[in-house]
C-alpha cells in the first residue's frame, strides 16, 4: 500500500495534465487552423451524448481528479510528518481511496 498509490497518483496527475494542456491548445488554436472548437460546440456535443456516455465520460474524469486530489491530502500529511508509521500509512492509504470513491460518486451525480 505503499508504492502502488504513489505510482497511480503520478500518472493519473500526468494524465490531468495532458488532458488540460491539450485541451486548451485546442481551444486556442482550434479556431487559428480552421477547426472550430469553442464553449457552444462543446456543449453541443455533450448534450447530444446518449445518457450512458456522458456518465461514462464524467466518471472518466472524475475519478483521477479525486484519486489524485485525496493522494495530495495524503502527501500534504506526511509533509507536516503525520501519518508517517507503516500502519498509519496503510490506513491512509486506504482512507484517500475512499475518499475518492466516494468523491468520484458525487461528482459524477451533479
Amino acid at each position: 500500500m505503499t508504492w502502488v498509490p504513489h505510482i497511480t497518483n503520478r500518472i493519473f496527475g500526468a494524465a490531468l495534465s495532458v488532458l488540460l494542456y491539450a485541451s486548451s491548445i485546442a481551444y486556442l488554436a482550434g479556431p487559428v487552423i480552421g477547426i472550430p472548437f469553442d464553449g457552444a460546440q462543446i456543449v453541443e456535443l455533450v448534450h447530444s451524448l446518449p445518457e450512458w456516455a456522458k456518465v461514462s465520460g464524467k466518471t472518466l474524469l472524475a475519478a483521477p481528479f479525486a484519486y489524485h486530489f485525496w493522494m495530495g491530502v495524503r502527501h500534504t500529511a506526511w509533509d507536516l510528518i503525520k501519518l508517517t508509521s507503516v500502519k498509519q500509512v496503510t490506513r491512509s492509504g486506504y482512507a484517500a481511496i475512499a475518499a475518492a470513491i466516494v468523491s468520484t460518486a458525487y461528482l459524477v451525480s451533479m
